[in-house]
């Protein structure tokens, strides 16, 4: 549960950031607000650059998609 808790908590750090970019740029994120974001992640929660790709991709995804962020292992 505690690996729960922390994703969710990394989610929506991901999903705070990107608001706040698109707000700025008229709706729009370019690959170095992405990138930027990542390392943010990276550094407040000490995870991998994998991980953050990981966690940063399902965020754009489901935000493609609807919205929708399935929990996957």
């Amino acid at each position: 549960m505690k690996n729960y808790k922390k994703w969710c908590k990394m989610i929506r750090f991901i999903i705070n950031e990107f608001e706040k970019i698109s707000k700025k740029n008229k709706g729009k994120i370019n690959l170095i607000n992405i990138w930027d974001t990542e390392f943010k992640l990276e550094k407040k929660f000490k995870v991998r650059s994998k991980t953050s790709q990981k966690l940063s991709w399902q965020v754009l995804e489901s935000r493609r998609n609807g919205g929708f962020i399935p929990y996957v292992r």
